[in-house]
């Protein structure tokens, strides 16, 4: 196992982290990718205050749990996609990323951190004791909803770890299985 491949095996959980949180908040998620500059991106539809932070800690909480979770045997066949957003895709699924994913540059995006730090503060202003209260227990839930759904979320990693994307049906993990019951 190589440090990148390493890295790259973090970024797949940080991002699944974020996609499985948004699907258990009911928000859309509508793609992830890795991308060639060490980050990745987990684009979501729009959702309230709270869900956004929510989807924010799961990058956080999930950086924090991945050290214990084994990483799965690395693509055979890589294929990097040369694109406008620096996709790093393989072969190995058979799916290609879509056009919108590739076709253009990410809109800015706002860290997980400052995303958090935000909704901390928001209408505590005047009350700074209470903004690591409210970031501790918001990280806390992320975990708690990673660990109930551990097994769909590093499957799900997994999947972006090889493929180097997600496309909204992968994703849709949660619903799925959920409907089967």
């Amino acid at each position: 196992m190589t440090t990148d491949e390493r890295r790259k095996w973090e970024l797949s959980l940080h991002e699944a982290g974020h996609a499985i949180v948004a699907e258990s908040e009911g928000v859309a998620v509508e793609g992830a990718c890795l991308l060639r500059d060490n980050a990745g991106i987990c684009w979501h539809g729009h959702c309230g205050a709270f869900s956004g932070a929510l989807i924010a800690a799961a990058g956080l909480s999930a950086d924090a749990l991945s050290p214990g979770i084994e990483m799965p045997e690395a693509p055979a066949t890589p294929s990097p996609l040369a694109t406008a957003v620096d996709v790093v895709g393989t072969s190995s699924t058979g799916d290609e990323p879509p056009s919108w994913m590739t076709d253009t540059p990410p809109a800015p995006v706002v860290s997980d951190a400052r995303c958090l730090a935000l909704w901390c503060i928001t209408g505590l202003e005047t009350e700074p004791e209470r903004w690591a209260e409210r970031r501790c227990w918001v990280l806390g839930l992320a975990e708690k909803i990673l660990h109930d759904h551990q097994a769909r979320w590093v499957a799900l990693a997994a999947r972006l770890y090889r493929a180097g994307f997600l496309l909204p049906e992968h994703a849709r993990v949660l619903h799925d299985d959920e409907g089967k019951r």
